[in-house]
């Protein structure tokens, strides 16, 4: 029988469906944070091992698959906010202490704690740009999908280096989409200076 192309399947550490939703990632990874948030309560782990528990077990888990994933930011800290509350519980801070100041590092006086949101940007970001100066098959990929959206966008810019412009409601929602999303939160842009791989097919 055909594969539904709405069904997400198991690819080496990451779930993918046909027609690109994230449906089943989500759910793994929810899987994943349930399992440790029941753990944690159960176990009798002092405040520090709890949180070592977090960065050797949890985060690795979480954090290799977003980079090439397209979760909306939203979703993400909606998944996270059970893991951050836990983590600041063995910190001795409650669920109403200033998150500019969880998620600052230390020469700021935080915890230095990531933001999934910001985990999985910087995750796509390290594989864009990894890919894009390898120039290797998967960078040749990225750079067609990105002359793709362009040429959808319309507006002869290239979305990396004009992120606000793939953030139009024409614009498909694709992996470059979400980099481009990314980078228009943080005020910055990625200079592409490889050649078009897609046509103009006229002046």
């Amino acid at each position: 029988p055909g594969l539904n192309p709405t069904r997400g399947y198991q690819t080496l550490g990451i779930w993918i469906a046909a027609d690109g939703n994230q449906n089943a990632q989500l759910d793994r990874m929810q899987t994943l944070v349930s399992v440790w948030l029941d753990n944690i309560a159960a176990s009798s782990l002092s405040a520090q091992d709890k949180y070592l528990a977090y960065t050797s077990f949890l985060r690795p888990q979480l954090v290799f698959p977003i980079g090439c994933s397209t979760i909306e930011r939203k979703t993400l800290k909606k998944l996270f906010r059970p893991v951050l509350d836990r983590i600041m519980h063995t910190q001795g801070l409650n669920k109403n202490f200033p998150l500019a100041l969880v998620h600052a590092g230390p020469e700021w006086m935080g915890l230095g704690i990531d933001d999934l949101p910001t985990m999985q940007g910087v995750a796509q970001l390290q594989l864009l740009l990894g890919h894009l100066n390898k120039q290797d098959r998967t960078g040749q990929l990225i750079t067609i999908e990105r002359d793709y959206l362009e040429l959808v966008i319309g507006m002869g810019v290239c979305p990396l280096q004009e992120p606000h412009t793939a953030l139009l409601e024409h614009a498909p929602r694709t992996w470059i989409t979400s980099v481009c999303n990314f980078l228009h939160n943080i005020n910055s842009i990625v200079e592409v200076r490889h050649e078009k791989v897609v046509a103009v097919q006229r002046e």
